[in-house]
């Protein structure tokens, strides 16, 4: 169990990181004039990946396959 728990934090962590680094800015932006109301957000891609990976972590935390592979 603790495994998956680590397996699946590391994994979330290597997913996180790039997007994280992309998401900070390299250097300070000059607002523009026709700047849209919805800027800052996350790109609605980032969002899906995002819970796609948490959902396949939960997945496989919670599922119970605990029996040997080899009898």
């Amino acid at each position: 169990m603790k495994r998956m728990l680590t397996a699946a934090a590391v994994s979330l962590a290597l997913v996180a990181a790039p997007a994280a680094a992309a998401a900070a800015p390299a250097r300070a932006s000059t607002p523009t004039e026709d700047a849209g109301e919805m800027g800052g957000s996350l790109p609605l891609s980032v969002i899906i990946v995002l819970l796609t990976v948490l959902g396949g972590a939960i997945y496989l935390v919670t599922k119970d396959d605990d029996d040997p592979d080899s009898p």
